[in-house]
């Protein structure tokens, strides 16, 4: 069966490329976990994964306190997925139109 190509993707991921600075990117995912796995420390708080991701610090959280504290000031983590749904949290370091400094104040406030 013959079809066209969606080219108009092609395009604009190849425009995204032009425009993304990974490097600083990166550097940003980088410094966000630090804050972030540096907090997680200091409340003593055990993490999931014994050498966590720099993308996704998933935390041990089974009775809520951490998601139920910060969607209590209206930010909303994730949970775990499947049979780790009621075990524990997790928070991504990444994405460029977060405003993490509010995230990183919150839970400093838990």
């Amino acid at each position: 069966m013959p079809f066209s190509l969606p080219s108009c993707y092609f395009f604009a991921l190849k425009r995204y490329f032009e425009l993304v600075d990974f490097k600083k990117n990166f550097s940003l995912v980088q410094e966000r976990f630090a804050q972030t796995f540096t907090i997680l420390q200091e409340k003593g708080v055990e993490l999931y994964a014994k050498q966590p991701s720099v993308g996704i610090i998933a935390f041990k959280d089974p009775k809520k306190y951490f998601r139920n504290a910060l969607y209590a000031k209206g930010l909303q983590i994730s949970s775990g997925q499947g049979k780790l749904k009621e075990e524990i949290a997790r928070i991504g370091n990444f994405g460029i139109l977060q405003e993490y400094d509010l995230l990183l104040n919150a839970l400093r406030g838990v």
